[in-house]
């Protein structure tokens, strides 16, 4: 009976529904992206001969900015994904990026 009753509780545990990450609001997905798009920006100030390296740099500097916001990869494309669904969503969260750009790009 013991063994009965420890099955049981294996069964509901392992079948139970993972906790999904909650989505990033508009405005921390849109901190997140400016620096991905500024990190791109550095990448292709270098001219990185190989396609291949300039990924490589890129995903580490991708971690590192995820790590920097505390969110992972996971979070950060199922919450783009779910503003790609509301284009007016979409196209405020984008302007926030395009502020926060213009604010830390210089004209050269």
């Amino acid at each position: 009976m013991r063994i009965l009753i420890i099955l049981i509780c294996f069964l509901v545990i392992s079948c139970t529904k993972k906790e999904e990450k909650p989505l990033l609001s508009k405005e921390k997905l849109a901190e997140v992206l400016t620096d991905i798009h500024l990190a791109e920006a550095r990448i292709n100030e270098k001219h990185i001969g190989s396609s291949d390296s300039a990924l490589v740099l890129f995903q580490g500097l991708e971690r590192s900015i995820y790590k920097k916001h505390g969110v992972d990869s996971a979070q950060v494309n199922t919450s783009f994904d779910a503003f790609v669904k509301e284009p007016e969503e979409f196209l405020e969260m984008y302007q926030l990026v395009s502020e926060e750009l213009g604010k830390k790009v210089k004209p050269h």
